[in-house]
């Protein structure tokens, strides 16, 4: 019998700062920082992929979840409408893994600055 593939959903908030980006989980509370906004992308699904990895191993899922901080939150519920859908898939190493990035809240905040 082959075993159903568990699947994750998590809402990434992204921040512009001066010459950066900043990527927030809101479920996990992982944050990930680049300049660049497709190495961000893949930074926070390494590690999203390491932490939903490392709890089911260790047969504790609840290890997955620590939220983001309440400031965090709040600017991205003010934010959250209707962002560009980002679709990503990435390997990671060769652990023969992938992570599929699918995050119709994964939002930009530098849009609102422009």
């Amino acid at each position: 019998m082959q075993k159903k593939a568990k699947e994750f959903t998590f809402n990434v908030f992204v921040e512009s700062t001066e010459g950066a980006f900043i990527a927030h989980c809101m479920e996990t509370g992982l944050v990930a920082t680049s300049k660049d906004p497709n190495e961000l992308a893949f930074k926070m699904a390494k590690m999203l992929f390491r932490q939903v990895l490392f709890a089911l191993q260790h047969n504790n899922p609840a290890d997955i979840y620590h939220p983001a901080p309440r400031d965090v939150w709040e600017r991205f519920l003010e934010f959250k409408g209707e962002p560009d859908k980002i679709e990503k898939n990435f390997m990671l190493g060769d652990t023969g893994a992938s992570v599929f990035l699918n995050q119709s809240t994964y939002a930009a905040a530098a849009a609102r600055a422009c």
